[in-house]
């Protein structure tokens, strides 16, 4: 995973990632199906930099396997924010601070997908965002889950 991960996420070798997207969904299945996929947004002038959302590849392959509707018109990146790679949890929370919202209503039950979760704060703070907007539901599907930065 970390070999493949980075690369895949800031190098534009999505191959890595739809490799690593396909050995996720292998052992994948839901007891009950989200009203819809959310991918973690980016902001529009690291999208135009990036050239792909990351988030969202993941959401097309786990659509595919599992034919749950993709939604990128809930939740917005409004703010342009550093990378979060080497933050603590801390800065993380600081970093993301009013950074997203919520631009439509979400339906009851919601998956938020993103390629790794390292402090959560991304999820919890999409998560609030959400419940705060009627959902009543929010799950996370993410390809990896690290350990939190060390010593922060």
């Amino acid at each position: 995973m970390n070999a493949l991960i980075p690369p895949g996420k800031f190098n534009n070798r999505t191959d890595y990632l739809s490799a690593l997207h396909q050995l996720a969904l292998q052992s994948v299945s839901l007891a009950v199906k989200p009203d819809c996929l959310i991918p973690v947004p980016m902001h529009p002038r690291k999208l135009l930099k990036r050239e792909y959302n990351h988030a969202w590849l993941l959401a097309r392959d786990v659509n595919r396997k599992l034919n749950i509707p993709i939604r990128n018109d809930i939740l917005h990146k409004r703010i342009h924010t550093r990378n979060q790679i080497n933050l603590s949890a801390a800065r993380r929370r600081q970093n993301l601070r009013h950074s997203f919202q919520c631009v439509n209503a979400p339906p009851p039950h919601v998956m938020l997908i993103d390629d790794v979760v390292t402090t959560g704060t991304t999820a919890n703070i999409l998560s609030r965002i959400l419940k705060q907007a009627g959902c009543k539901r929010v799950e996370v599907f993410a390809l990896a889950r690290t350990d939190k930065p060390s010593g922060k």
